[in-house]
C-alpha cells in the first residue's frame, strides 16, 4: 500500500511504523522504491529532514537502475 499509487498518506501510525521497519528486501530488493516509500511516510509525518534524505537515496538508486 505504501507504494501503490503513492497511497502512503492513507496509512495510520501503526502502518507507517511498519513501513519504517522494512528493508529493501520487502520491496523485491528495489532500493529506490523502498526509499521513496519512506520519504513519503516521513513527509506525511512532517519530518522533512528524513523525507529529503530518503528522497535523495531514492534518486540515487533510480539513477543506478
Amino acid at each position: 500500500m505504501a507504494t501503490y499509487w503513492d497511497l502512503y498518506w492513507t496509512l495510520d501510525a501503526d502502518q507507517r511504523a511498519l513501513v519504517k521497519r522494512l528493508t529493501p528486501a520487502a520491496f523485491d530488493g528495489d532500493a529506490g522504491t523502498w526509499a521513496l516509500a519512506l520519504a513519503g511516510v516521513y513527509e506525511v509525518e512532517g519530518d522533512r529532514r528524513r523525507a529529503a534524505a530518503y528522497g535523495d537515496s531514492a534518486r540515487a538508486a533510480f539513477e543506478q537502475q
